[in-house]
């Protein structure tokens, strides 16, 4: 599962990049479906510029095979994209106030200087 977050995580950055566009103006949808012949189900992930409100779908559409499964991916996926994109804005708010640790580069693994 945390390989489909990084996976989905990475899309958005990249999205974002692309088109230029801030943080504060990206909207994440994420919605559960299932597919035709009903036998799975699947999170898909979208991208909405607020500014253009233009629209962009996100791959990969991630199956599973009972709507409580998805359910609890849903949750957990939501909660880890969530957290990426909080400690991202407030390293971008506040970048004076925190230094890197020997984890790299990586927002969740940041020191706040005393």
């Amino acid at each position: 599962m945390l390989e489909d977050v990084e996976r989905i995580i990475n899309a958005i950055y990249k999205f974002q990049d692309s088109k230029q566009i801030e943080k504060e103006n990206l909207y994440i949808d994420m919605q559960i479906d299932s597919s035709p012949n009903e036998e799975s189900y699947f999170v898909e992930y979208g991208i909405t510029d607020l500014d253009s409100r233009s629209c962009t779908g996100l791959n990969p559409k991630i199956y599973y095979n009972s709507m409580e499964e998805a359910w609890d991916s849903y949750t957990e996926q939501l909660e880890e994209i969530t957290e990426e994109f909080t400690e991202a804005h407030k390293l971008v708010a506040e970048p004076e106030e925190y230094q890197a640790t020997a984890g790299g580069g990586n927002p969740a693994k940041q020191i706040k200087k005393v």
